[in-house]
């Protein structure tokens, strides 16, 4: 992984990690969040943070949005990457972001 690409692993990991801290557990409710990191096949790798908490708004597209985090979040997954972000809102929140490793 090169350093631009690198910078915006980091970048994106923990924005999400502090979105779900930040949003996921309001009045200081209990709850778990989840990340895991694996390779999916020989060339794909999969960052995935979920939370349990009381999740994104159904109506909120992550593509469109005026907070700058997530904003930021899917351009550079999408474009920095060159991969794909998938939202998840059935269990709470889950942001999968597949992309491209390096041998």
């Amino acid at each position: 992984m090169d350093l631009i690409s690198y910078k915006s692993y980091v970048f994106d990991y923990n924005e999400l990690i502090m979105n779900s801290l930040k949003y996921a557990f309001p009045n200081g409710r209990q709850g778990t969040i989840k990340i895991t990191f694996k390779q999916k096949d020989n060339t794909m790798l999969q960052l995935t943070i979920s939370d349990d908490g009381i999740g994104i708004p159904k109506d909120l597209d992550i593509r469109n949005t005026k907070t700058l985090g997530l904003h930021l979040v899917t351009q550079l997954a999408e474009n920095q990457l060159n991969g794909e972000i998938i939202l998840l809102r059935d269990h709470g929140t889950e942001f999968q972001i597949n992309f491209k490793g390096t041998k």
